[in-house]
């Protein structure tokens, strides 16, 4: 999905309560606000996906979600959004959306990196990395330095935002908690955690969810059976929720 089309989901879900205190809101703000905690998540289509009559002929796609969740308030975003909801004692928790893939053009780059300086988040959740190990080797280096020019633009912010980075979603239903030694899930983290290591940002992985043939296959089509199911997205919610419960004890 692009840029457009992406906050154009994103605008439509704007007045969506989904708990008493999460809202969907990319108001653009100059500074922080007492009692407003706003989470961006910049992904792709785990993390948000509109549909049309196309998706719904081709892929038996027809909601407006993280892919494969079964509804808007189980797929990850809006879980990890209620879990840190009730951690911070009743404070409006703001989310909002940027595109993963907009960042392949300069122009794409230059309208995220806009976006992301108007809505100045408190936290950024970055979810990418999905097919990067396939590329070509020139590819995969062009691939690690677009993305740690993402974490850059995020931690240049004033004020800098939190980051949790999160490793890349490949149901390879191992059931292993690791993605195997020489794989190419295995190349494209640990190119992730090594950048996110040198900028001081929390890298996570998902893999043990990504591998349990329990967390993906639901859908009619296999675009959609690729993606977290309601299963998948918890534990994304999960595993995101343990790393901000860390930063946010420092």
């Amino acid at each position: 999905m692009n840029l457009k089309k992406f906050s154009a989901v994103a605008a439509a879900l704007a007045t969506v309560t989904l708990a008493a205190v999460t809202v969907t809101d990319e108001t653009p703000r100059r500074a922080p606000q007492p009692g407003v905690f706003r989470i961006m998540f910049t992904g792709n289509s785990i993390t948000m996906h509109g549909f049309n009559d196309w998706t719904i002929k081709n892929l038996g796609w027809d909601r407006q979600c993280g892919m494969a969740a079964s509804k808007l308030e189980q797929d990850y975003v809006h879980l990890f959004a209620a879990l840190v909801a009730s951690a911070r004692n009743g404070e409006r928790i703001e989310i909002s959306y940027n595109n993963s893939n907009a960042y392949k053009t300069p122009e794409g780059r230059a309208t995220a990196e806009r976006k992301t300086k108007d809505l100045l988040p408190d936290l950024v959740i970055l979810q990418t990395g999905e097919g990067a190990g396939g590329l070509k080797p020139e590819e995969f280096e062009k691939w690690c330095a677009e993305y740690r020019a993402m974490l850059e633009s995020y931690l240049a912010l004033s004020p800098a935002p939190r980051v949790i980075a999160v490793g890349l979603w490949s149901p390879t239903k191992t059931g292993q908690n690791d993605y195997a030694a020489g794989s190419l899930e295995e190349k494209v983290e640990k190119a992730q955690r090594k950048i996110c290591d040198e900028l001081g940002v929390t890298f996570v992985s998902i893999a043990r969810y990504a591998q349990n043939p329990a967390c993906s296959g639901t859908g009619t089509s296999g675009g959609v059976k690729w993606h977290p199911n309601d299963a998948g997205m918890k534990g994304y919610a999960d595993t995101l929720f343990e790393a901000y419960q860390k930063i946010f004890r420092k």
